[in-house]
């Protein structure tokens, strides 16, 4: 399994959305059982709410859903957790 974690300021619009496309296309992918991915703030703003309606509504209109995403802060257990970090 490689664990990869999106990263932006408040969790709300980029990451979910980076997220949210990259789980979209890896579906479509031999690769999807064997990635997982997860999305995260730098500051917690937001914690618990959903991606900004705008960030839904456009990612929807690619055949994207994210309106599940909610908002959390990257932890210092993420550094060890996951292979990979974007942000």
């Amino acid at each position: 399994m490689y664990k990869i974690l999106f990263v932006c300021m408040g969790n709300i619009c980029r990451s979910p959305s980076a997220e949210g496309f990259f789980r979209h296309h890896l579906s479509r992918s031999a690769a999807a059982s064997l990635v997982e991915t997860d999305s995260a703030g730098t500051h917690s703003y937001h914690l618990g709410h959903p991606p900004d309606t705008r960030a839904i509504a456009e990612a929807d209109s690619f055949g994207v859903d994210i309106s599940q995403l909610r908002a959390r802060k990257v932890s210092r257990d993420d550094f060890g957790e996951f292979d990979l970090i974007l942000g």
